[in-house]
């Protein structure tokens, strides 16, 4: 796959917005990382963009250096206008992230769903080995995923493709539990992070220690993780069946617990349908999210702009220099 650069600008920034922390970076189009911080994480909009602004402060880079910034956060968004329909982890109902940063930067600024950022950040600089069919599964406190088929992220016709969580089994109509925009989806209440974090409670460990207790046949833990792996498998082999990936990536902070079970994910995933996949878990942990976002700066959010009809990448750009007038140096 040849990936083309649109900006000669040296460096973007990556702002990896979850619900615990802020992961900050700055980087070249290589990945060579200039600087990078990690800050406990605000719903507040003003405070969130006050620490970019300290950030590229500490960066030591002029806004004329800069070449843009992705920005990844969690939610479902509202095409591109950076717009977050609904945020649980973060507070957020029809957010307008787009309209409050208006003005404050003399340079692009890209903002995307953030499990997309991190398929796009393990697709480039992980385990993603540039594939260009692959599944990305983000295990946190939510459950979330991306899809990438022939080279391109698959956003959707309302970009929230790739919402795993929301998926519904016969099991879930039975007993009337129905899906909510405003909470966390079927699939997501069965194996992201915080149910296994209330299982885990409940007899005694945490969730890190759940996978030892499994591999030491713990009686309590086997119920609970092999109930988990069958979700989780189940969840896997239909997305193989459904786009072929070459590569299913599994990322989110659960995945950092999960060399354990791997190997039984894999196994029971085989058996469960008939197109081979190569099943690895996420290189970058909880970086790929930033390093997406400086990945869509150079090769496909600056590359979309290029094609923009001239007239009107001459009024952009007449702004973005109207803007660094009183735009920090």
């Amino acid at each position: 796959m040849e990936m083309k650069v649109a900006s000669q600008k040296e460096y973007a920034i990556g702002v990896d917005i979850g619900g615990t922390k802020i992961l900050l970076m700055a980087a070249d189009r290589h990945g060579v990382v200039r600087h990078k911080k990690k800050v406990s994480s605000t719903g507040n909009l003003e405070e969130i963009f006050r620490l970019v602004d300290m950030f590229i402060e500490e960066s030591n880079l002029q806004h004329q250096d800069i070449a843009g910034m992705g920005i990844g956060v969690p939610g479902d968004m509202k095409g591109t206008e950076g717009i977050v329909r609904v945020s649980v982890q973060m507070g957020w109902k029809n957010t307008d992230i787009g309209a409050f940063i208006k003005g404050r930067y003399a340079f692009p600024v890209f903002i995307k769903n953030d499990v997309n950022c991190s398929a796009l950040g393990e697709r480039w600089f992980g385990n993603g080995d540039n594939t260009d069919h692959m599944v990305y599964i983000s295990i946190g406190t939510g459950l979330g995923g991306a899809i990438i088929a022939n080279g391109r992220l698959v956003e959707g016709n309302n970009y929230s493709a790739g919402e795993f969580g929301y998926i519904v089994d016969k099991e879930d109509i039975r007993a009337g539990v129905f899906n909510s925009a405003e909470g966390f989806g079927n699939l997501e209440r069965k194996i992201a992070g915080r149910s296994l974090s209330q299982k885990s409670d409940g007899i005694g460990c945490t969730s890190r220690e759940l996978f030892r207790e499994y591999i030491q046949q713990n009686k309590a833990a086997v119920e609970i993780v092999e109930q988990y792996t069958t979700d989780l498998s189940i969840l896997i082999a239909n997305l193989v069946s459904i786009l072929n990936p070459e590569i299913v990536i599994i990322g989110g902070g659960v995945s950092e617990s999960m060399g354990l079970i791997k190997g039984i994910i894999t196994e029971a995933v085989n058996k469960l349908t008939i197109f081979p996949v190569d099943i690895r878990l996420s290189k970058l942990g909880g970086e790929a999210g930033a390093y997406g976002c400086i990945y869509y700066v150079f090769y496909e959010g600056l590359p979309q702009l290029e094609k923009v009809p001239q007239e009107k990448q001459k009024a952009w750009r007449k702004g973005f220099e109207a803007m660094y007038q009183d735009c920090p140096q």
